[in-house]
């Protein structure tokens, strides 16, 4: 008599039948018990591909367990990955990107938005300026003044008032010493008056507003000939209608040409729309998503329909230790600006004031070449 041991191993069996796919040898290593999420090493694969599988040996579909679970990127698991740590769970990796998109977090003193537009170079803010609020353009001949009598806008923009100030009374001096120019200082737009409290946006909008017809009067200025027998400063009157007409009037021609000649009319604004734009931004509080620099390019865009000017010149004011020390002014014919700069406890250098001078008369003079040309 043989032993039930024997008999068993040779007398038929169901299990016998059973075929192993290859499916079902890759889910025996998915689900080892080495797989870091224990929980599913007992659950069963996905159906075999092959027909070999018997009706009777039951299976569950794989999207059955699977619709509350996030699909296994394999993508990021290298192979021969024995020793790497355990992979971050899609709840983490979610996380992890929302921190990385989201802006970076802010340090344990926040900086305000006037120091965040401080720190933004000045020279992207006046090529931003340039486009969004570019010069005056001639629409032609019937314009009051022709080509060559197109005067110009310039501003003058910097760190502290007290050097743009400055140099700009320097530049009109100079300009009426040249016997070619009708300068004038224009007055600037007015900043926020109570440092105390916040700017509201009609506070901001009512200056655009006044500054929308105040263009057309720089502008009618600009292109209105001077007889040089009236080479005076004009005051800031000169901006009233009753003025203008007395003006246009003094722009028609002599009856004899040698009596008198044509100069050009220049406005100097000590600051303009960059100081505006900046000092605005920084007072109205910022109360929704925009981030400082989007606030700042906001309120800039609301300069667009007025005119903007020929050339700006930046005093760039700096400490002995900064090392500007022996910097000369420097011209960027792209963003039209002029940089000059200056020790904030010291004096403007001679040479840096010549060089000014020279630049600002080429300039005007290569404005009216260009346009005749």
């Amino acid at each position: 008599m043989k032993s039930p041991v024997r008999r068993r191993a040779h007398g038929p069996s169901n299990l016998s039948n059973i075929q192993v796919t290859s499916a079902m040898r890759e889910d025996s290593v998915m689900y080892s018990p080495l797989t870091p999420n224990k929980k599913r090493r007992f659950d069963y694969g996905p159906p075999p591909t092959t027909n070999g599988r018997r009706p009777d040996v039951p299976y569950y579909p794989q999207y059955a367990r699977r619709d509350s679970l996030p699909p296994i990127q394999v993508r990021y698991s290298p192979p021969n990955s024995a020793g790497i740590p355990h992979p971050r769970t899609p709840r983490e990796s979610r996380r992890n990107s929302v921190i990385e998109l989201a802006p970076p977090p802010q340090s344990a003193s926040p900086r305000s938005v006037e120091e965040i537009l401080s720190a933004f170079p000045y020279p992207n803010k006046i090529k931003l300026l340039g486009r969004i609020i570019p010069p005056y353009k001639e629409p032609g001949l019937a314009n009051l003044g022709s080509s060559k009598s197109r005067g110009a806008i310039i501003a003058v923009e910097g760190d502290e008032l007290g050097p743009i100030k400055e140099l700009s009374e320097w530049l009109n001096e100079y300009l009426i010493k040249q016997k070619e120019y009708n300068p004038r200082i224009a007055e600037p737009p007015k900043g926020p008056e109570d440092n105390d409290k916040d700017v509201s946006f009609e506070d901001y909008l009512d200056l655009i507003k006044e500054w929308h017809g105040k263009s057309k009067e720089m502008i009618k200025y600009i292109t209105t000939l001077t007889l040089s027998s009236e080479d005076t400063t004009v005051s800031d009157k000169d901006f009233d209608n009753k003025e203008g007409a007395d003006r246009k009037d003094s722009a028609t021609p002599p009856d004899s040409p040698g009596a008198a000649t044509s100069t050009k009319p220049v406005i100097i604004l000590p600051t303009f729309q960059l100081q505006a734009s900046v000092a605005y931004a920084s007072r109205i509080p910022i109360q929704d998503a925009y981030s400082a620099t989007d606030h700042w390019q906001w309120m800039a865009t609301l300069w667009r329909g007025t005119v903007g000017p020929d050339l700006t010149i930046y005093v760039k004011t700096y400490e002995a230790k900064d090392g500007f020390a022996g910097a000369k002014p420097d011209m960027d014919e792209a963003v039209r600006c002029l940089t000059v700069f200056k020790e904030k406890d010291g004096k403007f250098v001679d040479a840096d004031l010549r060089r000014v001078g020279f630049e600002v008369n080429e300039w005007i003079k290569g404005m009216g070449a260009t346009k005749s040309a």
